[in-house]
């Protein structure tokens, strides 16, 4: 009988169930949307404008909050913008003498104030006006003319396009639309400030000036960085890039989107911007800083966000350590592969290799008959995945071999409904912990050798990946391994569960004691299981043993 938490799969009826009610919701769709997530025409024609906006009070069938559109429209939404482009091009954008407009005054209409503060801002800057109501009739190409003409936040989106186009220095807005305006400008990465008819113009110089300043700064602060580590490939990093990740993540903090809901992939090795926005929420989350700019600026401090980085090698070294590699294959064809890398390595480990039947053991025994180091081959039952014929059935040379480290690998392939991510994901799990183009084995040794505080590292996924449905398994494990360490809203573990650690720094874990009745029989959930936990609280439970953590990097490496 387990000791711990066992989520139960679906019975059979509810599986049937919730498969008709996805089948019968697919049936639906189609009906509604074509084939390219577009909805069918008179859908189209009943919910939105020409704009592809909502039609007035048909907001909430479309948006299932403010600026966020429903998964079944998200789509097609996402490419409104490009029907703008005419409405973008016919603005008559302000050209002052001298060159480019620097400053541009955004106002309802023309007023005594407004004309005031344009006056004192071509004293600091080449400076410019759109007015959006004017007397009539109004030029052609003015704002004025458009607004006429224009739903309101179509004119704004087409406005804020232009502004974002030309690159101007900052943006002031005044009257009674200004928070509007100012809104829409702000989403398309132009900074803004909003002035009152009393505002003195240096004043309102010096702060655009400090607003425009301040979202260049992010942008060249992260492009300062490290290139090596940039993900997925340095070379390919631009600047462009890195304004539209700093504009995305200003945009969403705008919209209030809270980030435990993020799908952030990872923009730089060894760094988690979530746990950092959590651990820094007064300038990420209310001051919308990019995490990866502010963590820059503050000098790179150290904390759960943030894992030393071992990049690649020039050459293969040997280890002076002793060193076993365990590599558990239920796809006993996977072998081959994990052989080939090791070869690129100087350092030759001892081999632990399991398995579930004797003929797939027969199968590995044959493919290692000539590797230069000790061998030994051993069958367990089929269960705990790789986890279970790691930390129960090598227990005993985890503990009493005399290794000082041993790398965990597997043979990973996913045979569910996405069929070709397991090897992409092995690749690059396998490139990044042992290595091929580089010999990453042998550089992680050396790293092991010259840190005895170094407990476990393992390959810095680009994905972040949270807790998801384990909490139940998490806390009864961190009670049973004594953990007290404080949980983040988000975690950094080894995604796929492949590492190298020292055995003391896997104390807490082997002192669980796991028997194969521990584990759940397959098939298993997708969540929530014992293998699950352990996975998350690696890092933790080496912490724990008073070790500490590191990421390895291959520059260009990636997956999915």
């Amino acid at each position: 009988m387990t000791r711990f938490f066992e989520p139960k799969l679906p019975h059979p009826l509810q599986s049937w169930a919730n498969a008709r009610a996805k089948t019968l919701g697919h049936a639906f769709s189609s009906l509604l949307f074509r084939a390219d997530g577009a909805p069918r025409a008179l859908i189209a024609a009943l919910l939105f404008d020409r704009y592809r906006r909502p039609r007035g009070g048909l907001g909430p069938l479309v948006f299932k909050k403010p600026g966020v559109p429903r998964r079944a429209f998200a789509l097609w939404m996402a490419g409104a913008d490009a029907g703008l482009a005419s409405i973008v091009d016919a603005i008559d954008w302000p050209a002052p003498e001298g060159g480019p407009c620097e400053a541009m005054l955004i106002v309802d209409h023309w007023s005594e104030p407004a004309r005031h503060l344009l006056a004192g801002l071509s004293g600091h800057r080449r400076a410019g006006a759109l007015v959006l109501e004017g007397t009539a009739p109004a030029p052609a190409g003015s704002l004025a003319s458009l607004a006429a003409r224009l739903p309101r936040d179509v004119l704004l989106a087409a406005l804020a396009r232009r502004a974002a186009r030309e690159q101007i220095g900052y943006a002031v807005v005044m009257g009674r639309q200004g928070p509007m305006i100012a809104e829409a400008l702000d989403l398309a990465g132009v900074a803004v400030v909003i002035a009152s008819a009393s505002d003195e113009a240096s004043l309102v110089d010096s702060a655009g000036t400090h607003a425009a300043e301040r979202l260049r700064r992010e942008s060249e602060l992260i492009l300062s960085a490290e290139r090596r580590r940039f993900i997925p490939d340095e070379t390919a990093v631009t600047a462009d890039d890195v304004t539209e990740m700093v504009q995305d993540w200003r945009r969403r903090r705008r919209r209030g989107e809270p980030i435990s809901r993020e799908k952030l992939r990872r923009p730089y090795a060894g760094f988690h911007p979530l746990i950092y926005a959590e651990h820094h929420a007064d300038a990420c989350i209310n001051g919308r800083r990019h995490p990866l700019a502010h963590w820059i600026e503050t000098g790179m401090p150290r904390g759960p966000w943030a894992q030393p980085v071992i990049l690649p090698s020039a050459r293969p070294v040997p280890s002076t350590l002793k060193v076993a590699l365990h590599g558990h294959f239920h796809y006993v064809d996977l072998l081959p592969e994990m052989l080939e890398r090791l070869s690129r390595n100087a350092t030759r480990p001892d081999l632990f290799l399991t398995t579930d039947t004797q003929a797939k053991a027969d199968a590995l025994r044959a493919e290692v008959i000539k590797y230069p180091a000790p061998v030994a081959v051993v069958v367990g039952p089929q269960k705990g995945r790789d986890i279970g014929p790691f930390f129960t059935g090598l227990r005993e040379p985890l503990l009493n071999g005399g290794y000082d480290v041993i790398v965990h690998v597997h043979g990973k392939k996913s045979l569910a409904a996405r069929r070709d991510i397991g090897g992409a994901w092995r690749d690059f799990l396998l490139e990044n912990l042992i290595g091929s183009a580089h010999p990453m084995l042998d550089t992680l040794l050396a790293r092991f050798a010259q840190d005895p505080a170094l407990g476990l590292v393992y390959p810095d996924d680009p994905h972040l990946i949270g807790w998801a449905r384990n909490g139940r398994i998490v806390g009864e494990l961190r009670v049973a391994m004594g953990l007290t360490e404080p949980m983040d809203g988000f975690v950094d573990f080894p995604v796929g569960n492949m590492f190298a650690a020292r055995p003391a720094a896997l104390r807490p874990v082997l002192d669980l004691d796991l028997s194969w009745n521990d584990y759940p029989a397959e098939p298993i959930p997708d969540d929530g299981t014992l293998m699950h936990g352990l996975e998350r609280l690696l890092p933790m439970a080496v912490r724990h043993a008073g070790f500490s953590t590191a990421v390895t990097r291959v520059p260009g490496t990636d997956w999915d």
